[in-house]
């Protein structure tokens, strides 16, 4: 699955750098939402950078485990592209996602999938740990 990674990762760092190209615009105040864009382009960054990362490990730590290793894949990448889709919804919008009160459909569906991602987060994270621990041990 490591050009899988590679090519993932170079998606989001390309829909990144769009981000940042509109940034560049906001900081000139010609586009508005400043620290949306640049939440887009940063955070961005780094979501490519780990699949990155990941393409270097991944095939070796859930070697196997095939089955696993394909539902791992789709949990990545879900978790990524759903905190890239919010922060492109909230740059455009203005939204901020982080209090599920707060009014506005832009609000709600940007912090539904922060809430979606950070979930799949957090069981990808745990996935790995316990691969971690298997190798070790």
């Amino acid at each position: 699955m490591k050009y899988q990674f590679i090519l993932h990762g170079f998606l989001t760092i390309m829909v990144s750098n769009i981000g940042g190209i509109v940034y560049s615009k906001a900081i000139r105040k010609l586009v508005a939402n400043e620290a949306g864009w640049r939440l887009l382009h940063s955070a961005g960054m780094m979501g490519g950078i780990m699949l990155l990362a990941f393409a270097s490990f991944f095939d070796d730590i859930t070697a196997g485990f095939p089955l696993l290793a394909k539902g791992l894949f789709g949990v990545i990448l879900g978790s990524n592209y759903f905190f890239l889709a919010g922060m492109l919804i909230a740059a455009y919008t203005a939204a901020r996602g982080v209090d599920k009160e707060e009014k506005g459909r832009g609000n709600k569906v940007v912090y539904t999938c922060y809430y979606i991602a950070a979930l799949l987060g957090f069981v990808y994270t745990g996935v790995f740990i316990w691969l971690g621990m298997r190798r070790v041990m």
